[in-house]
């Protein structure tokens, strides 16, 4: 079932000039969306924002202290890992665990 729209320019014996019909009228909305968003585009990628030069100032003319206060001792490494042990059991786990007074 169509369904047809028809546009007349007000003569007086009707005759249409346009006729549109559903999917007409979706591709004519979709084409308005697609140039608004174009020119959406447009509009943000041009504007850029204004670079306001900036002032480098010493941190003697903010008034903040940059000495150190911390003095450094030594830097090593950290030590090495030991190998691990393998169990089987969880009896074993627990027996090692024991041991080593962690349990």
């Amino acid at each position: 079932m169509a369904f047809w729209l028809q546009f007349s320019r007000g003569s007086l014996g009707g005759t249409p000039l346009l006729q549109y019909g559903r999917l007409s009228k979706f591709f004519d909305h979709l084409l308005i969306t697609a140039i608004i968003i174009v020119l959406c585009f447009v509009i943000l990628t041009t504007k850029k924002a204004k670079k306001k030069p900036l002032a480098k100032k010493s941190a003697e003319e903010l008034g903040v202290d940059v000495t150190p206060r911390h003095e450094v001792l030594s830097v090593e490494d950290p030590p090495t890992r030991t190998a691990g042990q393998k169990v089987e059991t969880v009896e074993e786990l627990v027996k090692k665990l024991k041991d080593m007074g962690l349990v």
